[in-house]
């Protein structure tokens, strides 16, 4: 629900495939707040309607992360609600499940780090407003990340994101839109237990750092209404 002074300044559906399958979609809306901040909203659907998982990120106008919330579901059916915080270096991941047990788990979040509630994919676009084009080359963010149909978590997550080029596409209406193509390197732990992982990712936006498509591994994420360029978006 908007609050007097805020404007959508974006909405859509992401659709995401993996070697062709589909897996989910996302439906999104992008809010500027009153305060110059922004918030997105997403819920993430399984393709085969076993989870629909919401969640809220919020930023700063500065786009700091300032908090996330995000609502999961266990194997079994639990239902539970994850809340991220951060007070200056310090941050909290707050689980409440529906039993009314709570656990709060302590780490780290740097000034300027960001905060991700998996499966939903439309937070690592923020990345495309952070990146510093006048310094140009790789450059690192810090990320704090809950994955919500698992209930697994990180305070240790490391992107290394370089903007590729800007670019321009035909659409099939005639029109032409600037692209501008990203690529990252991701490397953590989850859960704590030491147990690694490396990714590496493509990112496409247009100049309003829109989402268009990503790209990790083998999955896929095109947003609904630009299938006329997807074979024009090549991954690195």
């Amino acid at each position: 629900m908007l609050s007097p002074g805020d404007e959508v300044i974006d909405s859509g559906v992401m659709n995401v495939s993996r070697l062709g399958q589909a897996v989910s979609s996302e439906e999104f809306q992008v809010v500027r707040r009153a305060d110059g901040g922004r918030t997105i909203v997403s819920v993430v659907t399984a393709a085969d309607n076993s989870f629909e998982i919401p969640a809220r990120w919020d930023y700063d106008a500065d786009e700091q992360a300032t908090g996330a919330t995000g609502w999961g579901k266990h194997a079994d059916g639990s239902a539970f609600e994850v809340t991220l915080t951060r007070d200056a270096d310090a941050a909290t991941m707050s689980v409440a499940y529906e039993s009314g047990e709570r656990v709060n788990y302590q780490g780290k979040c740097p000034s300027g780090c960001l905060m991700d509630m998996m499966p939903g994919a439309i937070p690592q676009f923020t990345m495309s407003r952070r990146y510093d084009a006048d310094r140009a080359g790789v450059q690192d963010f810090r990320w704090m990340a809950f994955v919500l149909n698992q209930d697994m978590r990180s305070f240790d997550v490391v992107v290394s994101i370089d903007h590729v080029r800007d670019f321009s596409v035909a659409r099939a209406d005639g029109s032409e839109i600037t692209v501008r193509h990203f690529v990252f390197d991701e490397k953590g732990s989850l859960d704590g237990s030491g147990e690694g992982y490396e990714t590496h990712s493509n990112l496409w936006v247009d100049t309003m750092h829109r989402p268009i498509k990503f790209k990790v591994g083998q999955t896929i994420g095109l947003r609904a209404g630009f299938e006329d360029i997807d074979d024009r978006l090549t991954p690195r």
